[in-house]
């Protein structure tokens, strides 16, 4: 697939991440790029930085502090533990799209063996925060 330019989509794609007044283009763009990500068809420093290493810590963040809310409004424990894991799966969806990315035959051996252990440290210490 040839990269998106700005203003120019590739095949059944939107020219923009997110065009103005369109709620349902926004959330299909979503989609595709979490699928993308799982396939590992996002470029390795996209996949690592941007949904990796940002995506990650912002869901492991926001999880965590929903499960700091429920214990201190005495909401019952299991639902603050549900809450807390509810990243898991999707620290799972980015090392997954990861080492995938990292994968890619443009992706020099170094770097991709690199980008994988510090990814696979990464959900390790999200996981446990």
């Amino acid at each position: 697939m040839p990269p998106l330019i700005v203003g120019v989509a590739r095949p059944g794609r939107l020219p923009y991440p997110c065009p103005e007044g369109s709620a349902g283009g926004c959330a299909e763009e979503a989609v595709r790029t979490i699928v993308e990500l799982w396939r590992g068809q996002l470029p390795l420093g996209r996949a690592f930085w941007a949904w990796g290493i940002l995506g990650g810590a912002v869901v492991g963040l926001v999880s965590t502090l929903l499960a700091v809310i429920l214990l201190a409004s005495d909401a019952p424990a299991w639902l603050a533990a549900l809450a807390f894991a509810a990243h898991l799966p999707w620290n799972l969806v980015l090392l997954v799209g990861v080492w995938r990315s990292a994968a890619q035959p443009e992706v020099a051996r170094g770097t991709a063996t690199l980008a994988r252990l510090a990814m696979l440290a990464w959900v390790v210490v999200l996981s446990l925060l």
